[in-house]
């Protein structure tokens, strides 16, 4: 089956840099601006601000959503915390103390996971009351990180590595080599993604394929070139497509990109404009959009899909209990129609 093709449109902030961005599950958008020290609720629907919300010490950097609480979680970077809002009714909720250096976070259905740039290690608060459970070390410098299901990965952008760790014990499983100055990094289902995203003129800007069991990388992609044009950053998995979402983060026009890669080969599906000259840096998937924010200008990229989104299989007519339709039909549930295969 084909995959989708999107249309792009550039959707500004009012804002001047957004950064982290996340999706709530119930039709909003939240994106962190650094500079204004706010996140934003954005409806995907209307393309309509619905609220902008003061995170206490500014610099608000990176967030994430914990569906156990209905919370959105922000980074303050330079204040050393991280602020819990009601994804309803976007009231603070409370704020709480992390380490240096703020960067990616992600919630594990129990605990709200926090990078710590500058400490190397990250911060680990229980989503329900913003306790503290513990400081668990990465490598150095982790930017990003995902989770797998059972594990928290991080992506140490400083010495080259992503470390595993079991995220209800915190127990560290390993940190293992990667690419140059890695950046984003990603769960497809299977394997972990990593985009490595430093200047080196002896490796080109790649992406790595990871075994999730052993931390081994199985395949490296040189996508891009060797930093000069190309900076590649953050990363997103689609489940429902099977698509991975990658950002090219450089600040040239024509090279900020949001590209769409299939994970079965590790080559480039289609290529979309970001914002010129704006950093397009981090990415989200919400819905049947995809969300990316540029760093410069103020604006977010937004690719809504044009064509059918693969569908999962649970869809068929055949798996659909009292669904009868042609064997050359199929539902598409994010159309709300009836396709041809």
């Amino acid at each position: 089956m084909p995959f989708p093709v999107y249309s792009t449109a550039q959707f500004p902030t009012s804002l001047t840099e957004p950064w982290g961005i996340c999706y709530d599950n119930a039709g909003h958008v939240w994106s962190c601006d650094t500079v204004a020290g706010v996140i934003q609720k954005i409806d995907t629907a209307t393309l309509t601000i619905l609220d902008t919300v003061a995170i206490p010490g500014g610099d608000a950097r990176g967030c994430c959503y914990d569906a156990g609480t209905n919370s959105v979680w922000a980074v303050c970077n330079g204040g050393h915390t991280v602020t819990k809002i009601d994804a309803v009714t976007d009231a603070v909720i409370g704020t709480y103390a992390i380490g240096s250096g703020g960067a990616g976070l992600i919630s594990d259905g129990v605990r709200i996971w926090v990078c710590n740039e500058n400490d190397n290690d990250c911060t680990v608060l229980l989503a329900a009351t913003g306790a503290f459970v513990a400081t668990v070390a990465t490598g150095n410098s982790p930017l990003d990180i995902t989770f797998d299901g059972v594990h928290i990965w991080t992506v140490n952008q400083f010495s080259s590595t992503i470390t595993k760790i079991t995220a209800a014990t915190q127990a560290p499983v390993g940190t293992y080599p990667v690419g140059s100055q890695p950046i984003g990094i990603a769960f497809d289902g299977t394997n972990i993604w990593v985009s490595d995203g430093g200047y080196n003129p002896t490796f080109l800007q790649s992406l790595e394929r990871i075994d999730a069991g052993t931390g081994a990388v199985l395949n490296t992609y040189p996508l891009g070139d060797d930093g000069t044009l190309d900076d590649f950053a953050g990363l997103a998995w689609d489940v429902l497509t099977g698509i991975l979402w990658l950002c090219n983060a450089r600040g040239n026009p024509g090279n900020n990109q949001v590209i769409a890669i299939d994970v079965s080969n590790g080559t480039i599906i289609a290529t979309y404009n970001g914002y010129p000259q704006g950093n397009t840096f981090l990415v989200c998937i919400a819905g049947a959009q995809i969300w990316a924010s540029n760093n410069n200008f103020g604006f977010l990229t937004v690719l809504s899909p044009v064509a059918s989104r693969l569908k999962p299989p649970n869809y068929y007519p055949s798996e659909i209990p009292g669904v009868v339709l042609p064997w050359e039909c199929c539902i598409d549930p994010f159309l709300g129609c009836i396709l041809e295969r």
